[in-house]
């Protein structure tokens, strides 16, 4: 996988303040960022159970700078992570860490999927 350079990177993380949001068609939940992504990541290990899909990237944030609109449903999905997805239509919205100030969010459900190109792959 290719990933962009450096300025590209930082180019694509201001459009990316002006320009991040969703809502996803069932109308339910919507997610909002004001800010750019600490880092975005493509973690192999367990996305088919989790997506049904070969992978899924996440943008990770300062949980401050994530604002959601609309109730989500959440279950534990490790020992300190919870997976919050959309109570009516399922759609995954964002997973949780207890004791860590970030929120991860797949960056699928954003109205403008490039906006978020992966940093580096981890593979478990």
């Amino acid at each position: 996988m290719i990933f962009p350079s450096e300025s590209a990177r930082v180019s694509q993380a201001l459009s990316a303040l002006a320009a991040s949001h969703n809502a996803f068609a069932c109308g339910a939940v919507g997610v909002r960022v004001d800010a750019a992504p600490k880092e975005v990541i493509l973690p192999l290990h367990d996305m088919p159970a989790h997506h049904s899909a070969p992978f899924g990237v996440y943008a990770i944030f300062e949980r401050a700078s994530v604002s959601v609109s609309g109730e989500t449903k959440a279950w534990q999905s490790s020992a300190t992570g919870q997976r919050h997805h959309c109570p009516t239509c399922g759609s995954p919205v964002f997973l949780t860490f207890d004791g860590i100030d970030e929120i991860e969010v797949p960056t699928g459900i954003f109205d403008e999927t490039s906006l978020y190109l992966p940093q580096y792959e981890i593979w478990c």
